[in-house]
C-alpha cells in the first residue's frame, strides 16, 4: 500500500509541476501577449541580421552598433579559441 501512495503522490506532484510550467510558459514566454516582452515584434524597431567568417547576428536596429562590436569582439574570441582548441 506504501508504494501505491508513493507513486500516486509522485504523479499528482508531477502533473502540478508541469500545469505550473505550461502556466509560466504561456505567460512569460509567448512574446504578443507578454508586457514583460523585449518587444521583438514592434514594427518601429525592425530587426536586421549580419554575418561575419563564423557568426550571424540578429539585432533591432537600433542596436546596430552594438552589434557592430560584437561581430568584432566575437571574431577575435573565436580566432583565439580556434588556436587554443585546434579548430
Amino acid at each position: 500500500m506504501d508504494c501505491f501512495v508513493n507513486v500516486f503522490f509522485n504523479s499528482i506532484v508531477l502533473v502540478i509541476a508541469i500545469s505550473l510550467l505550461t502556466i509560466v510558459n504561456s505567460v512569460y514566454a509567448y512574446p504578443f501577449n507578454n508586457s514583460l516582452s523585449v518587444g521583438w515584434q514592434s514594427p518601429d524597431d525592425p530587426w536586421l541580421s549580419s554575418e561575419t567568417a563564423n557568426f550571424r547576428f540578429h539585432y533591432p536596429q537600433s542596436a546596430a552598433h552594438i552589434a557592430a562590436e560584437a561581430a568584432v569582439l566575437a571574431e577575435q574570441v573565436h580566432t583565439k579559441l580556434a588556436v587554443e582548441l585546434n579548430w
